[in-house]
Parts: structure tokens; sequence; C-alpha cells
């Protein structure tokens, strides 16, 4: 998630990308375009039924799939946990698993707490919620009722 904080500390880069975009532009399009890979096959092309003027339906991917294929970028990861260590940086409440360690400082269990909120908060967005979970369940119906596919 870009917080204000992120987003302010990028805010002075804009005109060197907009620099180098309009340079990019100007040159020609992007330099060594050959090194890009090319799409997957079937992006850019007209639809089969395009003819009788119906758009394609495709599946939107899920929000915890593009989650996890987000996270397997070492950089989207990085900038994912310091974002998440910054929205958790004030603990308000610590577990009682935690609270009953006698030999931790308090500082020791406000980091150990705040280590497992940021687990937390990442084990979340990468596991399917329950709207999600039944969606199969919920096409299955569909099927039986409705023969739709």
């Amino acid at each position: 998630m870009i917080t204000r904080r992120l987003f302010n500390r990028a805010l002075p880069l804009a005109p060197l990308a907009a620099r180098k975009a309009n340079a990019l532009l100007r040159a020609g399009g992007i330099p060594n375009a050959a090194s890009i890979s090319p799409p997957p096959s079937g992006w850019g092309q007209a639809p089969a039924n395009a003819a009788e003027g119906l758009a394609p339906v495709t599946r939107v991917m899920p929000r915890h799939q593009a989650a996890r294929l987000a996270l397997q970028v070492p950089a989207i990861r990085d900038a994912v946990t310091e974002a998440a260590w910054q929205m958790n940086r004030f603990v308000h409440a610590v577990e009682p698993d935690i609270e009953v360690y006698r030999s931790f400082s308090p500082m020791a269990k406000i980091t150990f707490q705040r280590q497992r909120n940021v687990e937390r908060q990442i084990a979340q967005e990468t596991t399917p919620g329950w709207q999600e979970a039944f969606e199969p369940l919920h096409r299955f119906i569909d099927n039986l009722m409705w023969r739709r596919k």
C-alpha cells in the first residue's frame, strides 16, 4: 500500500522521471526493444467472436493469487515488507502469549508483537478470503441451476 510518506518520498524524483520519459519518446521509443519478451499468445489479437461484436469475457485473477505472484519479485516483496513495517510501527496491544514472558523487556515484547503483526498482515494478503474460497461452490451451483459455464 502506498502511504502518504512513501508517496512524498518519491515525489522529488518525478521531474527526473518525466525528463527520462520525454527523452525516450523523442529518441523513438523504448531502447533495446528487442530485449523485451513478446506478450503471451492471444494478447493484442482480435477475439474469435469479434466479428459478432461481442466482447470476450475473461476471468480476473483472485486477489490472493495476484499477491502471491507479486511477492515473488524481490523488489516488490521488499517494498511490501517495508510498508507493512511502517503501517505496524505502533503496537497497541501485546498478545497474552508474548506478555507472559518474564525475562523479556517490554521493548522486546513490543518488537516480537510488531514482527508477528507484520507476518500476519502479509499472510492475510496471500490467503483467500471467504468469498474467494466459496467461488468454486457458487460456480457449481450456477451450473446445476442455470446450466451456465
